[in-house]
């Protein structure tokens, strides 16, 4: 529930300023708490997008990346 609370909050902040990299960052890392993991990821590239060298976005990606690539045995 905390999380919809700030994911609403977030998305408000990007209303208002739809280039705020770290709302963007925010919102992503809301939506990987929630195991909504290709809204996470749409949300760390528009980051990145935004901002080529954003660190958080960047290590966020990867991870999360990482953990959604196929693993040799469910290939």
């Amino acid at each position: 529930e905390q999380f919809d609370l700030a994911m609403k909050q977030y998305k408000e902040a990007l209303k208002l300023s739809p280039e705020y990299v770290t709302a963007i960052n925010n919102l992503g890392h809301s939506y990987e708490r929630k195991q909504l993991a290709s809204k996470a990821l749409e949300m760390y590239d528009q980051a990145l997008a935004l901002e080529p060298n954003n660190s958080t976005a960047k290590r966020r990606a990867e991870a999360l990346r990482k953990r959604l690539a196929p693993t040799p045995a469910t290939k």
